[in-house]
């Protein structure tokens, strides 16, 4: 059976209006959007492939994702990805305290938005979406990315990850 095409629209629309303030005279309005729409295949603005998993980080133990991975539950067998244009990590709420997710810790860390000492804490219900439509950030060779914590208990945590393969 052949897979079938990715495709993915990301809608991003914060608005804020603030009411006056000790410096300002007035309202003060803000808008940013974001609206991207990428189709099927290995281009700017386009993917090929797609991960979404739930997982426990475990403490002192974390879980670690490769993104090259090969797991019989995806369309395609492999992720194989050479670039990521989006991902998305979700603490869920119901944790008792704080993830971290960062470049895998063993010998293939990806560092494509990290450097090598640098992660992203996230509390409960808190989720960071890091969206890199026009070049993604390149893999290379074989690399990880690693979620941990430093509670007692383990702390579920929901990847969506967007690439393409070339």
């Amino acid at each position: 059976m052949a897979a079938l095409p990715t495709r993915a629209a990301i809608v991003v629309n914060i608005s804020s209006l603030r009411n006056g303030t000790a410096d300002l005279d007035g309202a003060l309005t803000a808008q940013f959007i974001a609206d991207i729409v990428m189709n099927d295949g290995n281009g700017v603005n386009q993917i090929n492939r797609q991960f979404n998993d739930s997982n426990l980080a475990v403490p002192t133990a974390g879980v670690t994702i490769d993104l090259q991975l090969s797991t019989a539950s995806l369309p395609d067998a492999t992720l194989n990805l050479a670039n990521v244009r989006v991902l998305v990590c979700k603490a869920a709420p119901a944790n008792t305290g704080a993830i971290t997710i960062g470049p895998g810790t063993g010998t293939n860390p990806w560092l494509g938005l990290w450097s090598a000492a640098a992660t992203t804490t996230l509390q409960p219900g808190n989720s960071a979406i890091f969206i890199l439509p026009q070049l993604g950030a390149v893999l290379g060779a074989s690399k990880e990315i690693f979620v941990d914590t430093a509670e007692a208990a383990d702390q579920a945590v929901h990847l969506m990850i967007l690439g393409a393969t070339a």
